[in-house]
Formats: C-alpha cells, sequence, structure tokens
C-alpha cells in the first residue's frame, strides 16, 4: 500500500467530454497500490475511454479494428511519468483523455542534460527504475521517447510532443480524429 506513506504517489486518470478540462468529466478513476497494479488500472481505464476505429482494408473483406493511439505508446509515457517523476512534489501523475488527445503529466521535469530531444537513461528514482525494470517493464535502454514516436508514427499518428515547465512535463499524443463532442451553448 505505497499511497499510505506517498499520498501523493496514487495515478489520476479522468476522461473529458470535449477538449478542456473545464468541460465535464464523463469517466474518472484514481489508481492506488503498486507500479504494476496502477498500470494495469490504468490500461484498462484507457481501454475503455478511448475510440476503436474500424477500417476496410485491400487485403482482406473482414474489417480491421485498432484503436485510435498504440496503447503501448501509452503504456511507456505511464511507466515514464510514475517512475521518474518527482516525489518530493505534491501534485499526482495524471492521464486526461479528451476528444481530441491525451495529456500525461508528470511532477517534475527532466534531469539536467536530458531532454525529449536528447533522451538518455539518466533516472530520476534510479531504485524505482531499477525495480520495474526487474519486474520486466522496461529495459533502462533511454529508448522509450524514441519508441513512443516509433509506434505513433507506424500507427498512422503524429509524434508525441511535450509541453515543458518547471514544475511538470506533459506528454501529449493528439488523436487522429479531431472533433469534439462538447458544444457550449
Amino acid at each position: 500500500e505505497p499511497q499510505r506513506f506517498f499520498v501523493n504517489s496514487q495515478l489520476r486518470i479522468a476522461r473529458f467530454k470535449g477538449s478542456d478540462i473545464t468541460h465535464p468529466v464523463i469517466d474518472r478513476m484514481d489508481c492506488r497500490g503498486t507500479l504494476w497494479e496502477m498500470l494495469e488500472q490504468a490500461e484498462e481505464f484507457i481501454r475503455r475511454n478511448i475510440r476503436l476505429l474500424s477500417y476496410r482494408v485491400s487485403t482482406s473483406f473482414q474489417r480491421e479494428d485498432k484503436f485510435e493511439y498504440p496503447i503501448d505508446a501509452l503504456r511507456e509515457a505511464i511507466i515514464n511519468a510514475l517512475i521518474h517523476r518527482n516525489y518530493t512534489e505534491t501534485a499526482d501523475v495524471r492521464v486526461f483523455i479528451f476528444d481530441n488527445r491525451i495529456e500525461v503529466i508528470n511532477p517534475g521535469s527532466f534531469p539536467e542534460g536530458v531532454s525529449p530531444d536528447e533522451p538518455i537513461h539518466k533516472p530520476v528514482n534510479p531504485i524505482i527504475s531499477q525495480l520495474i525494470y526487474d519486474a520486466g517493464f522496461i529495459e533502462k535502454y533511454g529508448s522509450g521517447i524514441k519508441m513512443m514516436k516509433r509506434l505513433c508514427k507506424g500507427w498512422g499518428n503524429k509524434e508525441p510532443h511535450y509541453k515543458l515547465h518547471p514544475l511538470e512535463t506533459k506528454v501529449i499524443f493528439d488523436s487522429p480524429i479531431q472533433e469534439t463532442t462538447y458544444i457550449d451553448i
């Protein structure tokens, strides 16, 4: 029960109607437990709250179904947020799902000398990083950002982009569907 000792170590996920955090919340979850338990909860929530797209393909009479985002890229972003976050900051790791994008928000910033353009393996929390490596979730090569970009490009989506702030790092995955369901009257 890590949250007994680190109240801010939970993962908060919300699905908003529309494209702004001021719009109504459709679904939400506070993921608690070990890191791998929170990852399982997050994956289930994400699969339930993103669109499943169906395509007709020329190689078969059957349609091809795929999620609007590559799940492996989202998983990598969430793992990075959980293990590389600044645990002295009081904010939680947050995942916001909007109609047109997903944001993974990590309390903290990249270590000195590391950036999204120059990803290097330099763990912020070496013990947590080693634990997640031992559990088989990461490789500790510093390849996560490059892998997310490759997965999104191969999926037909734009590469994820970053918004950096001294207190947080935000990874943004744009949806290939750029419409919104929220209409302000």
